[in-house]
C-alpha cells in the first residue's frame, strides 16, 4: 500500500458518486485503495470484487476489522457487517477500482505519452520496439509487460502482463517521480476485461493480431475480440475525456484487424 498520499474521501468519489450522495460524504483520509482484504490498513478504500474463484463481499467484514474507512460494492451489506462504516452500492466494481485508483494517484498517465499494445502475438516485440524508438527521440521511457516493469535502472519482476489497477497507478505514479516522459504498456485481453486500464489516459494504441488463446478465461474467440476492442472504443473515448487525441494503429494483414479497423471507421 502506498502510505505517503492521502487524498479526502469526498474528493475522490466525486467522479463516481451523484452530487447527492457525495454532499453526504464524510471528509475521511483514504490512505490507500485495494481490492484485496489481507491488504487492508487504517485508512484503506475497500472494493469489493466479485472475482471468479472468490467474492470480495466476504471478505468486507475483515476489511473493516482490518481499518478499511469506507466500503464500495455491488450489493447491499448487513449491518452487523458494515457496522458504522461508510459504503456505496454501484453497478461495476472493477470499474471503479481502475477509476479511483487513477484518482487516488494524481492521474499519473496524463503527464506521460501513454502508448497501449495489445493483441495474442507480438505485444512483447512491438513494446520494444516503441521504446527504442521513443528513446531515439529523447524521451524516458517506462516499460511494462511480460518481461519485466522497468525504468531508468530499475527493473521489477513482472506479476501479470497488465498490473491490477491499484498496482499499475502505483507504478506510473512511480515511473513520473522517476522522470518518466514516456511509457509502452502491453495491455492484455484479462486486463481489458476487467477495466484495470480505466482511468489511463493513452496517446496510441496499436492492435497486432487475433488467433487461439486464453479461451479458458474467454468464452468464446468473439468476447475475446471484443475484450480486445475495449482499447480501441471505451479506453481511447476515456482518452479524449481526459484531454488527449489518441492515435489507433490496426494491422489489417489479420482479419480480425481488418474487423476492427472497420468498426472503426464506422465510428469516426
Amino acid at each position: 500500500m502506498n502510505s505517503k498520499r492521502s487524498v479526502l474521501l469526498p474528493d475522490l468519489l466525486a467522479t463516481l458518486l451523484p452530487p447527492e450522495l457525495l454532499r453526504l460524504t464524510p471528509r475521511l483520509a483514504v490512505t490507500g485503495i485495494t481490492s484485496d482484504s489481507r491488504e487492508v490498513v487504517p485508512g484503506t478504500l475497500f472494493v469489493a470484487i466479485q472475482g471468479s474463484s472468490g467474492d470480495g463481499h466476504e471478505h468486507v467484514q475483515s476489511a473493516i476489522a482490518s481499518g478499511a474507512v469506507a466500503v464500495i460494492c455491488e450489493r447491499d451489506l448487513a449491518p452487523d457487517v458494515i457496522l458504522n462504516t461508510p459504503y456505496w452500492k454501484i453497478q461495476d466494481t472493477r470499474l471503479a477500482l481502475g477509476l479511483l485508483s487513477s484518482e487516488f494517484e494524481g492521474h499519473p498517465t496524463r503527464k506521460l505519452k501513454l502508448v497501449g499494445i495489445t493483441g495474442t502475438s507480438g505485444k512483447t516485440t512491438t513494446t520494444y520496439l516503441c521504446e527504442a524508438i521513443l528513446n531515439a527521440a529523447g524521451e524516458k521511457v517506462g516499460v511494462i509487460g511480460t518481461v519485466n516493469f522497468r525504468f531508468g535502472s530499475k527493473i521489477y519482476p513482472s506479476t501479470h502482463t497488465t498490473p491490477g489497477a491499484p498496482e499499475l497507478q502505483r507504478l506510473l505514479l512511480e515511473m513520473v517521480e522517476d522522470g518518466c516522459t514516456a511509457v509502452v504498456m502491453e495491455v492484455s485481453s484479462h486486463a481489458l476485461k476487467q477495466h484495470r486500464v480505466a482511468g489511463c489516459a493513452f496517446d496510441a494504441v496499436a492492435f497486432t493480431n487475433l488467433s487461439r488463446e486464453h479461451l479458458d478465461f474467454h468464452p468464446d474467440m468473439e468476447d475475446y475480440f471484443c475484450s480486445k476492442e475495449l482499447l480501441f472504443t471505451e479506453v481511447l473515448e476515456q482518452s479524449r475525456r481526459a484531454g488527449k487525441d489518441p492515435a489507433a494503429i490496426v494491422n489489417v494483414d489479420d482479419s480480425w484487424g481488418m474487423r476492427l479497423a472497420g468498426s472503426q471507421r464506422a465510428r469516426s
